[in-house]
């Protein structure tokens, strides 16, 4: 169940992993800017971080079983540099499945209370629209992580959730938010969880030194190896009539989908929009 939850795209994809005696392991990089600790109880899911260790391929496990590299196409094993990072919003998620919970409770008057809602710890509430859950759970860790308030998380949640078909109701969606703010008030002790937004006094443009953008320097972080990065803006431009909506609508659906493009895998899947300037029928017939 756990391999399932995670191979579906729950969290971000990894390239490198590890075929054990009763499941998976998932290798990804260090986050210097966000340590993960080991959480190991009676999870389905294990994090194995800092002071942790797990039993590397090439081992015999007692039953027998060969613990073996299990790794995408592009990948080859000395090339860890090249792994992705778990971000808190994959820790949120993981967690959420595990339905581990913490005492600090964020409560306030927004038409419900986290106290309402117990957090199951069997992982049931991913069972039936596991798909909508798990999308409701890892954008309110993201908004969370960005220090949205809880009247914010809602309200976003609220919106995106009449896309649904058919939506989630109200009291699966305040469950999935109660939950991920237990979580990440787990994950960050001494922080509190804005119940209203404060008012912004941060200026909506502001320029960054030179020295500040060297010091940060990470190695780049593909969304399509080769081809598109992370957190980037990326051209794409040719002669006219050359192709170039047909290949952005392919590569648009590759990445909305996680299916690999042109033999190159999608590392992350995740919504994709696309602005038609030119009208809807010619993209009706591409798609």
């Amino acid at each position: 169940e756990a391999v399932q939850f995670i191979e579906e795209g729950a969290i971000t994809r990894t390239p490198l992993r590890a075929t054990t005696s009763k499941g998976k392991h998932y290798y990804f990089r260090v986050n210097p800017d966000y340590p993960v600790h080991n959480s190991v109880r009676k999870n389905k899911i294990d994090l194995r971080g800092i002071g942790g260790y797990v039993v590397a391929p090439g081992s015999t496990h007692a039953d027998g079983t060969l613990y073996q590299w299990e790794t995408d196409g592009y990948m080859d094993i000395s090339d860890l540099h090249d792994l992705p990072m778990l971000m808190p919003v994959d820790i949120a998620t993981i967690n959420g499945f595990n339905g581990q919970a913490a005492e600090d409770k964020p409560t306030g008057d927004l038409g419900f209370s986290t106290d309402q809602y117990p957090l199951p710890h069997d992982g049931s509430n991913l069972a039936e629209g596991q798909g909508r859950n798990n999308a409701a759970a890892s954008m309110a860790g993201q908004l969370l992580q960005q220090n949205s308030s809880l009247r914010e998380v809602k309200a976003i949640l609220d919106q995106w959730n009449q896309s649904n078909n058919p939506p989630l109701s109200d009291a699966e969606l305040n469950t999935t938010i109660a939950s991920i703010s237990r979580t990440h008030n787990n994950n960050n002790p001494g922080s509190s969880i804005l119940i209203e937004p404060l008012p912004s006094s941060k200026p909506e443009f502001a320029f960054s030194h030179i020295e500040e953008l060297v010091k940060g320097v990470k190695p780049i972080n593909w969304l399509i190896k080769g081809f598109l990065e992370m957190d980037s803006l990326s051209l794409m431009f040719g002669e006219p009539g050359c192709g170039k909506s047909f290949s952005a609508i392919d590569l648009a659906c590759c990445v909305a989908t996680g299916k690999d493009w042109h033999g190159k895998p999608v590392k992350q899947s995740g919504p994709v929009f696309y602005i038609a300037g030119e009208g809807f029928n010619g993209l009706s017939r591409r798609f």
